[in-house]
């Protein structure tokens, strides 16, 4: 007895301490060079940190609503999750790209912890492990838990919490509602969620029907909680201006369109080799690295793995991961999008994961079936481990080139934090400081970049607002100084800002007489 109580502890401190290496691992390559990589801060990240300083300093978001619910941006309301997470290293950290990043890496690295206790009670602590690690190392989530983009971390990480307590409910008959108060926050995340929460929970609701009705209490108790979580949601949505982010980018298609583009979400072109940003149709950078897949290569055979192995368990288990693979691109397939979009689909990130470390799993019970020599199989393990090491370090080299491209316009529209700061130093100078409207509401960047007001002065126009009345500084975007030269108007360059690859991004100039 005593010897088996020795191994137990041994087992359990060797679990506790792989999973600790590897939430180090996930918590490392969330947070080490936050503010530079990627280098530029978009609209929606400075809209999430700019409100979140708002409620920390007044009580009130930008346009002086108290305590909103939902927060009005860009002829769109964002959802209210990670704006109020943001107050808390807004608070310590000041207002400025890592803190309000630092709320995306927050929840990405707890979603590392969420997916090995929910792959644990799917399929073992095995399972949970690779899970776990392969998330920590997932492309497409590490590059969205670095950005501060809405809400895709918070609605990943409660979707992914929800399903653990679904689990344990359908398995154990407990945590029935700590399951319906996650799903409810992830519909507060993020729009997709709108699409993919009633999808997927619909479809779990339906197979445990059963289990449901047995205890009608539980059952009436749990109703009457969704309707109280989900009411404001409802009301903003259909009696308010709720579907305004719906109409920016939804798109009527035809049924083969809608057919193909939720293909393409399985297509080995997005999932392994171009992603989303190289994807026929797709340019966008700020969405994933070019020419990458959202997945390592390495997961296609433990992939075909998992899912054989999947199919074969119990239903419990295989709903929940079925579920989740068919709705993941709920998100994308309504909108204008060519092709699919990492960030509506972020969700799918998960399912991905447990499917491969069930694949992982798989192959090692095979090969230790089929190789009696313990050398050999230890070797095929190690081959195994090399592949998947070698993968990781070569997207590490890969990220760190990510800055040199995905600065410009198309990307993370670097600019507006050191024309501003330019702007502040020298403001007293001039008359009017005018930062060039060609970004994605510019406005936003004055007042995350000079939130307290400094520069009374600065504000957002182009060439149209030269007055040779006042004193004026512009900044200039490097490709618009060619309109300033075909009006003949004289100036002086006072400061050149450049790309992280070298290339002249900006100019920041002093109209002068004739």
């Amino acid at each position: 007895m005593f010897k088996l109580s020795k191994l137990t502890r041994k087992i359990n401190v060797k679990i506790f301490l792989s999973l600790g290496i590897v939430f180090l691992i996930g918590f490392l390559l969330r947070v080490i060079n936050l503010d530079n990589n990627p280098l530029g801060f978009f609209c929606d990240e400075a809209s999430i940190g700019y409100n979140a300083y708002s409620l920390l300093k007044t009580g009130k978001d930008e346009f002086g609503n108290s305590w909103p619910i939902f927060f009005r941006a860009f002829g769109e309301y964002k959802n209210p999750i990670l704006i109020y997470s943001a107050i808390i290293p807004v608070r310590f950290l000041g207002l400025n790209e890592k803190a309000v990043r630092l709320t995306s890496a927050f929840y990405g690295v707890l979603t590392i912890l969420a997916v090995y206790f929910l792959a644990r009670q799917l399929e073992g602590r095995k399972t949970g492990f690779w899970s776990a690690f392969l998330l920590a190392i997932s492309p497409w989530h590490i590059h969205f838990s670095r950005t501060a983009l809405e809400g895709l971390m918070p609605f990943v990480f409660f979707t992914t919490t929800g399903a653990y307590f679904w689990l344990t409910y359908r398995q154990k008959n407990k945590n029935f509602f700590k399951a319906v108060f996650s799903f409810a926050l992830a519909l507060y995340s993020y729009f997709p969620a709108r699409l993919f929460i009633p999808l997927f929970c619909g479809s779990l609701a339906f197979q445990a029907r059963q289990q449901l009705w047995k205890n009608k209490k539980k059952l009436f108790f749990g109703f009457l909680l969704v309707l109280v979580l989900i009411f404001p949601l409802f009301d903003h949505t259909f009696f308010g201006p709720g579907f305004s982010r719906w109409h920016q980018v939804v798109e009527q298609k035809a049924p083969l369109e809608f057919l193909k583009l939720y293909w393409d979400h399985f297509s080995a072109d997005f999932l392994f080799f171009l992603g989303d940003a190289s994807f026929p149709g797709q340019f966008i950078t700020r969405h994933s690295l070019i020419k990458r897949g959202e997945l390592f290569l390495f997961q296609v055979p433990f992939l075909i793995a998992g899912l054989w192995a999947l199919l074969r368990k119990s239903s419990s288990v295989k709903e929940i991961l079925i579920f989740w693979l068919l709705f993941y691109p709920v998100g994308t397939i309504f909108t204008q999008a060519p092709g699919p979009q990492a960030t509506r689909s972020i969700i799918g990130v998960i399912p991905f994961q447990i499917i491969s470390a069930m694949g992982i799993m798989t192959s090692l019970k095979w090969l230790r079936k089929k190789i009696n020599r313990k050398v050999i199989f230890t070797l095929a393990k190690g081959a195994i481990y090399a592949v998947i090491i070698f993968s990781f370090i070569d997207y590490l080299f890969a990220y760190k080139n990510y800055p040199l491209y995905s600065a410009d316009y198309w990307g993370w529209q670097y600019g507006p934090k050191p024309i501003i700061s330019y702007f502040l130093k020298v403001y007293p100078q001039y008359d009017q400081l005018i930062m060039t409207d060609s970004f994605n509401a510019p406005q936003i960047f004055l007042r995350f970049y000079d939130p307290d007001g400094n520069c009374p002065s600065c504000r957002v126009g182009n060439l149209t607002a030269l007055n040779p009345q006042l004193s004026q500084l512009f900044a200039i975007r490097a490709e618009e100084e060619k309109n300033w030269q075909e009006k003949s108007i004289p100036y002086q360059v006072k400061e050149r800002i450049f790309y992280p690859s070298g290339q002249l991004a900006f100019l920041l100039i002093e109209p002068f007489g004739k």
